[in-house]
């Protein structure tokens, strides 16, 4: 972890490399499990928000102490009307992490250097997406000269391999899906979970398929880029492992993908970790 990052959610940024320093920050690097223990058994095991906390130290940061605490309150008091609204924390501009910052405790004044110990929400897991997938109709004119030399009732076409998702490591990820139009009723099978969307989407607009915990969501985006709230449209069945639920995580290794063609497409797989990394990985 070398850069640490807070992202307000009007999108602006606080640095923790200066005038603002956060060190070495251990406490993030921790991690925190609940669950009931059994007789030899866990139970319930869930990951919930958390409380720690960051000392940091502002260099002639005054300044940026002010607009720390702007941005802060302002997620606080977004969060306790809307709770899908919150801040950022982002590592090496790659891992992200829901969070607020609820508590700034001043340890140390001096007319240089202040020291203060924030106490941070960490709201969900550490997240960074995955390169896009993107799934298009098979184009016939990129093989219309396939020819046989002598006239034939078929031609030479394409491998018929059908395409496939490769999720790397041992878990299911979450994702996030773009299908754009036009189309009608979209609906897209991966492995044994068939995710359809209800609907007519014209040329130029999309669907955006949110899967991630805390963040899940249907939208419609037109041509004009106005977004509308489309999760009635999303079939989600009797929900997780019901073979037709629209946020079912895509499951590990690699899986077949089909749909009935026609339009394009994209899949974003989003990978999840109780901690940011130790390594560059």
């Amino acid at each position: 972890m070398q850069r640490l990052e807070y992202v307000c959610s009007t999108g602006d940024e606080i640095s923790f490399e200066g005038p603002i320093y956060g060190e070495t920050m251990p406490s993030l690097r921790g991690r925190a499990w609940t669950y009931t223990l059994g007789a030899r058994t866990l139970t319930g095991v869930a990951w919930q928000a958390r409380e720690l906390t960051l000392t940091v130290k502002a260099v002639d940061g005054e300044t940026q102490l002010d607009r720390l605490r702007m941005l802060t309150d302002h997620d606080v008091l977004a969060h306790s009307r809307d709770s899908t609204i919150s801040g950022l924390l982002r590592v090496d501009d790659v891992w992200e992490c829901r969070a607020l910052i609820t508590k700034s405790e001043p340890q140390s004044i001096t007319p240089r250097i202040i020291e203060t110990q924030l106490t941070v929400t960490q709201l969900g897991m550490w997240r960074r997406s995955l390169p896009t997938v993107t799934y298009a109709p098979s184009d016939p004119d990129a093989y219309q000269y396939l020819d046989h030399p002598y006239d034939m009732d078929y031609d030479y076409g394409p491998p018929s391999a059908p395409p496939v998702i490769a999720v790397d490591g041992l878990d299911p990820m979450p994702f996030r899906m773009t299908i754009y139009g036009p189309c009608s009723n979209p609906t897209v099978t991966i492995g044994g979970n068939r995710y359809r969307i209800t609907g007519d989407i014209p040329g130029g607009a999309r669907v955006e398929v949110d899967a991630v915990e805390g963040e899940r969501s249907v939208a419609f985006v037109n041509a004009a880029g106005d977004r509308v709230n489309w999760f009635a449209n999303a079939e989600r069945g009797a929900g997780l492992d019901s073979g037709s639920y629209v946020f079912q995580p895509l499951p590990a290794g690699r899986a077949e993908v089909s749909w009935p063609g026609g339009y394009t497409f994209e899949l974003t797989p989003v990978e999840e970790r109780s901690e940011p990394p130790w390594s560059a990985s």
